[in-house]
């Protein structure tokens, strides 16, 4: 490919306001070479059995063309599960009521909706010649999601499941991808861009940045911990999730081959520790903060900080720290 490498996920609901700044959006990437991702939630577009709604906010053919307009190459993730952080993992809760059902598994009435779905998905893309092949942007579409990390509990099943997807993305002209997540201490910024200079340069021609914009769940999409700020959603937390007290080094040369012990930091903390809080929701005297956390804990150390960045650049190069720069207004 001429124009892009590299790819960078995009909030998934196209919010009105996206539609505004997109060329402003696509803008940045693009300077960087980076290509957007677009997901397309099952649960969102279809509340009711095999009828859908492109309309607006889910209008995903203008937001690929969109992209297009900017010169960019695009990834398409139709799923139909999304990820954890949504209710029922993006789900139409109608799924859940049809007779005999089982989710994400050699179920042959699960692979029944998931095949109508997907094709579904793909003739719209056809339709509007969103491909690649058809002179569009969309390079790779994606189905399935995280699976990796629990593959394990359906045995043999889970196993032929994935095989379907597979033979089923071919069926359509698709790629398949599957993935796993854990939960662990930080990798440093220093080793991650390191083997992501080295991948390329020894050939690679795909890489994920998550997240380059969106990314908080805004309104009640998420059944983990959830907060709210003078009334006002942030979304979701992980505040529970503790990383592995082992592991960590205050030195670190992230040169050679990359192993995932390797310059790790944040040994026992949480795995997140920042949250977005627009100013906007935000009083100049004093602010109410609610968390509704499902395990426990004390939130008496939580803190605000007030951030802008105006300026951020960045070299990296094998042999030699990276050097950044950031004009900051706290």
């Amino acid at each position: 490919m001429e124009k892009d490498v590299l790819f960078f996920q995009v909030q998934s609901i196209i919010q009105e306001a996206l539609w505004r700044c997109g060329p402003t959006l696509f803008k940045r990437p693009k300077m960087v070479a980076l290509m957007p991702l677009k997901l397309i939630y099952f649960g969102i577009v279809t509340n009711v059995q095999r009828e859908y709604n492109f309309s607006g906010n889910l209008d995903f053919v203008k937001f690929f063309k969109l992209i297009q307009e900017a010169g960019l190459y695009a990834i398409m993730r139709i799923g139909p599960y999304a990820c954890a952080e949504w209710n029922y993992g993006g789900f139409p809760l109608w799924l859940h009521n049809i007779p005999g059902i089982e989710l994400r598994t050699n179920n042959e009435v699960y692979k029944k909706e998931m095949q109508i779905f997907t094709t579904k998905i793909v003739n719209v893309a056809k339709e509007a010649n969103l491909f690649a092949s058809q002179g569009g942007p969309i390079v790779l579409a994606q189905i399935e999601n995280e699976y990796g990390d629990i593959m394990w509990n359906y045995k043999d099943a889970g196993k032929e499941y994935v095989k379907w997807c597979a033979q089923m993305a071919l069926a359509q002209i698709l790629g398949f991808h599957g993935s796993c997540v854990s939960k662990g201490p930080h990798r440093s910024a220093e080793d991650s861009a390191f083997s992501v200079a080295r991948f390329f340069q020894n050939g690679g021609v795909l890489n994920n940045y998550y997240m380059y914009h969106g990314g908080t769940n805004f309104g009640r999409t998420s059944g983990k911990g959830h907060a709210w700020v003078n009334g006002h959603s942030i979304g979701r937390y992980w505040a529970s999730w503790v990383t592995a007290k082992n592991g960590c080094s205050d030195t670190c040369d992230y040169r050679g081959k990359y192993v995932k012990e390797k310059c790790n930091t944040n040994c026992g903390s949480p795995s997140q520790r920042w949250y977005h809080v627009p100013r906007s929701f935000l009083n100049d005297d004093m602010n109410i903060l609610v968390l509704f956390e499902e395990i426990g804990g004390n939130p008496q150390s939580v803190q605000f900080q007030t951030v802008t960045t105006e300026l951020f650049v960045a070299n990296v190069y094998e042999g030699a720290n990276s050097n950044y720069h950031a004009k900051v207004d706290k």
